[in-house]
């Protein structure tokens, strides 16, 4: 039997004017944060069908979620950025955060991720911080020491 997650995904309209996100999977997220859902979606351009991109939403909290990676992850393919893509997808995820009563997300980006940190501002996310994940931390194995200096910001979806 399929959960209701899965149910809303697959009757879901994530879409805009030119931007669908269409649902890949639901997985556990990758170490150390196992326990975690994890939905995973692409990037499409409704009138080419062209894969522009990924998002992916954690769907839980954990130190390292809340403190370093972010409950949401993603990627614009090159040939497409300067769109908002990223800032978009989130905000046509909202609706199923809210469904999984999720009331607020952690959002991260390393310091030199200018675009992340744009579109991560455009959705209306506040900064809360900088986060540093120390060499002697549990986590540092997880992280290369050019990612262990990150932004951190709290999108409350209310």
């Amino acid at each position: 039997m399929k959960s209701q997650d899965i149910d809303y995904l697959n009757t879901a309209k994530l879409v805009d004017y030119e931007l669908q996100l269409t649902f890949i999977e639901k997985d556990m997220t990758s170490a150390p944060d196992s326990d975690i859902p994890v939905y995973k979606f692409r990037m499409i351009h409704v009138a080419t069908s062209e894969w522009m991109g990924e998002i992916n939403l954690r769907a839980g909290f954990t130190e390292n979620i809340e403190q370093y990676r972010g409950n949401i992850g993603f990627t614009v393919f090159e040939s497409y950025r300067g769109h908002y893509f990223s800032a978009r997808s989130c905000l046509l995820l909202k609706p199923f955060i809210n469904f999984l009563g999720m009331s607020k997300i952690w959002l991260t980006c390393n310091i030199d991720n200018i675009a992340s940190k744009k579109n991560i501002k455009r959705i209306g996310a506040t900064y809360v911080g900088t986060t540093r994940v120390g060499e002697d931390s549990f986590y540092a194995e997880f992280y290369p020491s050019s990612a262990r200096v990150k932004f951190r910001y709290e999108w409350d979806l209310q």
